[in-house]
Parts: C-alpha cells; sequence; structure tokens
C-alpha cells in the first residue's frame, strides 16, 4: 500500500494515477478543508494531524512499502516526520517539489522568517498586504501598531476567519476569497487596499506566485517573499512521471 501525504492541487492527478492503477493507497490531509477538497477520494481518505509516531504505527498497520509526499511547500512539520518514519521503518519515501521561482533576477526582497519579512515591510510603508496564509497570521500580529492597516488574504472558512478576528485583525481588513487569483484580480485587491507592499510565499507557479509578483512589479509595489524552509529530502523531483516510475517499479 502507498502512504500519500497530501494537500496541494498535483495531489488529485496521483490519486486518480493510484485509482486507475489498481493500486492500494490512503491520502493523508490534515484539515476538514482538505477533506473537502479531495472528497472525490473519500474511500481511501485519513483526515488527521499525523506525528512521526501516528506515520510509524500506520506504516505497520497498512504494511505501507511507500511514502510519497506532495503536502505544501511550507508544510515543513508534516515532511519532517514523514521523513523520520520513513528512516526508523526503512520505507521508502519521495517528495514531490514544485519548482521554485526564480527570484534572484525578481525585483523582489527575499527572506527566511516572516519576523525578517515584517521588519523589513515597516520601512516600506504603512498598510501592508499579506499573502501568507492563515497558519501564519499570528506572526504578523505583534506588528500591528507598527502599520496603518494590514489586511490579510485568508480562505473563505468560518472557523479561519474566526481565528484571525480573534488574534486581533479588523474584520474590515481580512480578504476571504480562495484563489487561484489572476494578475488582474491581485492588482484590484492592492488598489483597493491601497497597499504599500505585499508580503507573500514563494510558492511556485502552480501557487499563483508570478501572478502577485506581476500585480506588484505593474503597481509599483515592493514584494517581500518568505523563502522555503529548507529540508534535506532523501528523494526528491518535481516531475510526476518519475513517482510514477517508482510505484510501478516497486509493485513489480
Amino acid at each position: 500500500m502507498i502512504l500519500v501525504l497530501g494537500g496541494t492541487s498535483e495531489t488529485h492527478g496521483l490519486c486518480r494515477y493510484l485509482k486507475d492503477s489498481n493500486e492500494s493507497y490512503i491520502l493523508t490531509v490534515a484539515t476538514d478543508y482538505g477533506e473537502k477538497q479531495f472528497k472525490e477520494f473519500k474511500e481511501n481518505l485519513c483526515v488527521k494531524r499525523l506525528n512521526k509516531e501516528d506515520m510509524i504505527n500506520l506504516i505497520a498497520m497498512k504494511n505501507i512499502r511507500l511514502i510519497v509526499d506532495l503536502t505544501h511547500p511550507y508544510a515543513f512539520e508534516v515532511s519532517k516526520n514523514a521523513i523520520g518514519a520513513a528512516n526508523e521503518t526503512q520505507t521508502k519515501y519521495i517528495r514531490y517539489e514544485r519548482d521554485e521561482s526564480d527570484t534572484s533576477s525578481l525585483d523582489v526582497q527575499t527572506t527566511d522568517t516572516h519576523e525578517e519579512a515584517a521588519e523589513i515591510a515597516k520601512s516600506l510603508g504603512k498598510r501592508l498586504f499579506l499573502s501568507v496564509g492563515s497558519n501564519n497570521a499570528d506572526k504578523y500580529i505583534n506588528y500591528i501598531n507598527d502599520f496603518e492597516k494590514i489586511y490579510l488574504r485568508i480562505l473563505p472558512k468560518s472557523n479561519i476567519i474566526k481565528k484571525c478576528e480573534e488574534l486581533g485583525y479588523e474584520n474590515n481588513c481580512i480578504i476571504a476569497m480562495e484563489g487561484p487569483f489572476s494578475k488582474e484580480l491581485n492588482k484590484e485587491m492592492l488598489i483597493l487596499a491601497k497597499a504599500d507592499v505585499m508580503i507573500t510565499k514563494e510558492s511556485g507557479k502552480a501557487g499563483g506566485f508570478t501572478e502577485k509578483y506581476e500585480a506588484c512589479k505593474e503597481l509599483n509595489i515592493p514584494l517581500i517573499v518568505v523563502s522555503r524552509p529548507k529540508l534535506d529530502y532523501p528523494q526528491k523531483t518535481n516531475n510526476m512521471e518519475d513517482i510514477k516510475d517508482l510505484i510501478r517499479n516497486i509493485k513489480r
């Protein structure tokens, strides 16, 4: 059996391939949002935040032969737990990593942490637009008094909106919408917010990074990019065919 750690859009394609190949698999997601996102695979779906011990137990119970990590590029702890579980159980592991955008040639500032990004933003303007995900909202609330306004774009889920309100974000500064967002829509949001600076993550082409960059460039708004966490993956690819080849080889 194969354990698929899901979360990104590429998960759909792999799970359809496994289904068409009559390959046994379990797809895990961490939230009810993920459950709805991948509801077509509900017969194989496990909705739970798995720590390393959970993964070790699942590997033993379901005789997992391969872990395919398709989690979000910033889901650092999940990948770390999966690598640890794979090492301890001698289970094969492969990471699908989206291509990174080459920010070195772009007119952006890059940082390793959200705190560094906030400090840079303070010197660039008083109206900050965040596209960093709700899981990172708490990292910016300590800077709320350093800005005239902090706009936060999050998923349109009532529990996420409530969480951000409870953190201290103004209700009229919370933009609850689900992407993908075009360059023009990004521009409209930045214009309506009268944003002086934007902070985002390096989520690659599939995560809408290009559209955010181009919107900021056309509006002459500084863009600060929080780099992906660095992890030493035992096996990594940006080509889904490599994963399919590995699955076929294990099946023989």
